[in-house]
C-alpha cells in the first residue's frame, strides 16, 4: 500500500484485506498525519513500514513496493490504494484464496474487476516479479502476455468517491506530469490520452480536445484512437460544436469500426443539429454493432468502452427523434426496446457487482444520470417541446464528478423528454 496523508480513509482499506494477507507493507511517501497508527491499529504486528519518499513518479513507487515485498519473502503481492476497498464474495477463507493463486503456475498477475465491471486492475502480482510498472501517472503493469494474465472472478473492489477538491488536485498534478511526458515523448499516445482526460475532468474542453486529437494522431492502438475521438466529441458537444463533434465521430469509426459508442454519439450530434432522421440512422448503426440486438462487435476490446452506447442509448435517441418526426408508432416501439436493452445492461452490471466477473464495461450505466432527472419540462401526449439536455456543469454547485473512475459528462435527463447524453467510463489500466 502506497500512502501519503490518508488517516481519514485508510482504515477501511486496511480492514478490507486484513483477513486475506500475511503481512501489510506500507510504503510511506511522505506521511505526516496518523496514517501509520491507523493501519497498525487494524493490522497489528503484521504491519511493515518502508519510508521511500516521493519522486512524482507512481511507476517508480510501485516498482519499489514490489521489490521490497519480494525481499520480505512474499510469494504474491496484493496491491491496494488507500481509497480502495476489496470484497471477497467468492472465497470462504484465505485458504481458498491460496488455492486460487496456486491454481495456474503460468499466471504472473491476477486481474480483479471493480464491483460494477467497468474496468479491471492487476491486483495480485507473483513475486519476485519480472513485470514492471511504467508511466509516471496512470501507470501500467507491463511485461506479461495474455496467457500470463488471469481474471479472478471471486473478488471485486471499489474506490471511494473523491471530493471535488481532491479531484482538482489530482487532475492538476496529472496535467503537470503529463505535460512533461508529452514534451519528452510527443509520439506517446497514452500520455496524450490521459492529458486529455485530465483536462476533461477540469472541464477545460478546448485543451482536452487538442490532447485527444494528438493522441489519435500518434497512437498505434486503434481502440485508443477511436475512444479518444469519442471523448473529444463529448467535449465538443459541451462546447456546442456539434458539426465538429460529428466529424470527430466519423474519424474515430474509421480508426476502429467496432465502436457502437461513436455511432450513438454521432446520432446525438445529429439530434442537436435538428437532423432527426440522421439521428435515427446513426442509432441504427450503433444497434447493429451493439450488444442488445446486434453483433456485439466490441466484445473483444480491451477496456475502453461505454455500455450505454452498446445497449439502451441508441433506442433512447430513436424514441425522441421519432417523436420529433411525428413517427409515434416507431417511438413506442423504440420505447419498449429501450426498456428491454436497459434491463439487460443493468443485469450485466449487477452480475459484475455480485461476482466481479462481468466483461469490462460500464458499471452503473445511466443510473447516475437517472438520479439527476428533474421534472423541469411539462407536456402531455406526443406533442412535447424538446429543449435539449440540461448541462450539469451549469446547473450543479460543483464542477467535478465525485468518482475518479466515472470521469464522464452527464446530462440531467428530464424523464421521457430528452435523450441521454453519452457518458464515459474509463479504465485506468492498460
Amino acid at each position: 500500500m502506497l500512502s501519503g496523508n490518508a488517516a481519514a480513509i485508510v482504515r477501511d482499506a486496511a480492514a478490507s484485506v486484513a483477513d486475506w494477507i500475511d503481512l501489510l507493507l506500507l510504503l510511506d511517501t511522505g506521511i505526516t498525519d496518523d496514517t501509520e497508527s491507523v493501519v497498525r491499529d487494524v493490522i497489528g504486528p503484521r504491519l511493515r513500514v518502508e519510508r521511500i519518499g516521493w519522486r512524482n513518479d507512481f511507476a517508480w513507487a510501485r516498482n519499489t513496493a514490489l521489490e521490497k515485498a519480494a525481499a520480505l519473502g512474499g510469494d504474491w503481492a496484493l496491491t491496494i490504494d488507500t481509497d480502495e476497498r476489496l470484497a471477497w464474495p467468492g472465497f470462504r477463507s484465505i485458504a481458498d484464496l491460496r488455492l486460487k493463486l496456486a491454481s495456474d503456475p503460468d499466471t504472473l498477475t491476477w486481474m480483479v474487476a471493480d464491483r460494477g465491471g467497468s474496468y479491471r486492475k492487476e491486483r495480485f502480482i507473483r513475486l519476485p516479479s519480472r513485470l514492471e510498472w511504467r508511466e509516471r501517472t496512470h501507470e501500467a503493469l507491463c511485461g506479461s502476455t495474455a496467457r500470463e494474465r488471469s481474471i479472478m472472478v471471486e473478488a471485486c473492489f471499489h474506490e471511494e468517491p473523491k471530493s471535488a477538491e481532491a479531484l482538482e488536485r489530482k487532475f492538476t498534478r496529472d496535467i503537470a506530469i503529463l505535460l512533461e511526458e508529452t514534451k519528452a515523448r510527443p509520439d506517446h499516445g497514452r500520455s496524450w490520452f490521459y492529458l486529455g482526460q485530465s483536462y476533461d475532468g477540469l472541464r477545460q474542453d478546448e485543451e482536452a480536445v487538442e490532447a485527444y486529437r494528438r493522441c489519435t494522431a500518434v497512437t498505434q492502438w486503434p481502440e485508443e484512437a477511436a475512444f479518444a475521438c469519442f471523448k473529444a466529441a463529448i467535449c465538443l458537444c459541451r462546447l456546442g460544436r456539434y458539426e465538429a463533434a460529428l466529424d470527430t465521430c466519423v474519424h474515430g469509426l474509421a480508426r476502429q469500426a467496432a465502436m457502437p459508442e461513436l455511432a450513438w454519439q454521432a446520432g446525438y450530434c445529429n439530434y442537436h443539429l435538428g437532423r432527426f432522421a440522421d439521428a435515427i440512422h446513426w442509432s441504427e448503426m450503433a444497434i447493429a454493432i451493439g450488444a442488445a440486438e446486434g453483433s456485439n462487435a466490441g466484445r473483444d476490446r480491451v477496456s475502453l468502452r461505454d455500455l450505454v452506447g452498446w445497449y439502451d442509448g441508441p433506442y433512447d435517441l430513436i424514441r425522441f427523434a421519432s417523436r420529433r418526426l411525428g413517427r409515434h408508432r416507431e417511438a413506442e416501439e423504440a420505447e419498449r426496446k429501450y426498456a428491454r436493452a436497459k434491463a439487460r445492461r443493468l443485469a450485466v452490471s449487477s452480475q459484475a457487482g455480485e461476482i466481479g466477473a462481468a466483461p469490462v464495461g460500464v458499471a452503473a450505466g445511466a443510473a447516475a444520470g437517472e438520479a439527476d432527472r428533474r421534472p423541469q419540462l411539462q407536456g402531455t401526449g406526443p406533442r412535447v417541446a424538446v429543449l435539449g439536455p440540461i448541462c450539469p456543469w451549469k446547473k450543479s454547485s460543483g464542477r467535478f464528478s465525485t468518482d475518479v473512475n466515472l470521469l464522464f459528462s452527464r446530462t440531467l435527463r428530464v424523464r421521457d423528454r430528452i435523450p441521454a447524453f453519452p457518458a464515459v467510463w474509463l479504465s485506468t489500466a492498460c
